[in-house]
């Protein structure tokens, strides 16, 4: 599908690789640039065409690819320019003024995650709004990068756009406010936002705190694998180069004001997938009950249909290519850590010669 070329001026339509500057390849500034998705993120719009600005202030929990190993591998293979910086603690006007459009990406994450709504309001929604707001005073593109926790456990599986919001927890509710001024911003100011809502992202990098990664982190470890999972859950799996892939669609057609889901392998039971991570892994799961998090849905799905007739986008990598490329990164990294810890232990004495 050709890319459309259009600016701020022209109607909203989105942006391409080569754009209002002359044919001069266009800036784009991606916050969270050096986590799990962003990381992968500024792979992708380099190879799209883009020059990439990675923002972050590395305060989460990575595993490689992401954090301070995406930080070395682009400083080593000049991928893109990097800034550790706090979007709470910055001129964003002045940031974001240096740039033709943004992916916003930075958040406090997790649905699990004991953040206060103090913290969650401020980094995720007063954040947000700082940012919109200066890209609709400069004239900017942005997408905001949601989530699917915003349904709640929706009445219509799969889940379209247009369904009622109903988030079970802080965080699935400071999505869904950021959200909101999102959409204020652009009735009121005419910003030229588009919303992205991605599902569960899986694949190298993913962060350790996230359920496949935990239960793949005990495989390997050969640990009792935690497992809080009612009886049918299932959930929206996408493998983060295709989460990358639709957003990029989203900046590059994504009309101003609206809202995608970021579709993946489908729906997947839960259960269905120890067998696979076992396959991979060549270890047996040992599970350990754990009382379900209350802010966690029964099933979720995402319905792509808008992603498909208006970004060109759909999903094209399989649900096991994703977990055997995400087992073989964090069996690497485990292997890893090993071998530097052998390396830092004290050598024996030499014993005496009588």
């Amino acid at each position: 599908m050709e890319r459309v070329t259009a600016g701020v001026e022209s109607g909203r339509a989105g942006v391409s690789p080569r754009g209002w500057r002359s044919g001069a390849r266009l800036r784009v500034l991606v916050t969270g640039g050096l986590g799990f998705v962003g990381s992968h993120l500024c792979l992708t719009l380099r190879a799209r065409g883009f020059e990439v600005t990675a923002v972050d202030c590395l305060r989460s929990s990575y595993l490689p690819p992401a954090g301070p190993a995406a930080l070395a591998r682009f400083a080593e293979q000049d991928i893109c320019a990097v800034r550790l910086l706090d979007l709470r603690r910055c001129d964003v006007e002045r940031l974001v003024a240096g740039h033709d459009c943004v992916v916003h990406l930075a958040a406090l994450p997790g649905v699990r995650q004991r953040a206060t709504l103090g913290e969650l309001w401020q980094q995720n929604v007063a954040v947000t709004a700082g940012l919109v707001a200066a890209c609709a005073r400069l004239g900017k593109r942005i997408v905001f990068a949601s989530s699917s926790s915003v349904y709640g456990d929706a009445p219509a599986l799969p889940t379209p756009e247009d369904a009622p919001l109903a988030p079970q927890g802080l965080y699935a509710a400071s999505k869904a406010a950021a959200e909101g001024v999102c959409r204020q911003l652009h009735r009121s100011r005419g910003a030229d936002v588009v919303i992205v809502r991605l599902f569960t992202v899986f694949g190298p990098g993913q962060r350790p705190d996230m359920a496949i990664s935990r239960w793949i982190a005990a495989l390997l470890r050969d640990e009792p694998l935690p497992w809080s999972a009612p009886s049918g859950a299932r959930r929206e799996l996408t493998v983060v180069e295709d989460a990358c892939e639709g957003i990029a669609a989203a900046l590059e057609r994504g009309v101003a004001g609206r809202t995608y889901n970021i579709p993946g392998c489908g729906s997947v039971a839960l259960e269905d997938l120890l067998p696979a991570l076992e396959r991979l892994t060549g270890r047996k799961a040992r599970t350990a009950a754990r009382e379900q998090h209350p802010a966690d849905v029964l099933a979720t799905a995402a319905c792509g249909e808008r992603a498909r007739l208006e970004l060109g986008f759909a999903p094209r990598r399989s649900l096991l290519d994703g977990l055997a490329r995400q087992v073989e990164a964090m069996a690497a990294d485990l292997a890893a850590g090993a071998r530097s810890r052998r390396q830092r232990l004290p050598l024996s004495p030499t014993p005496a010669v009588a």
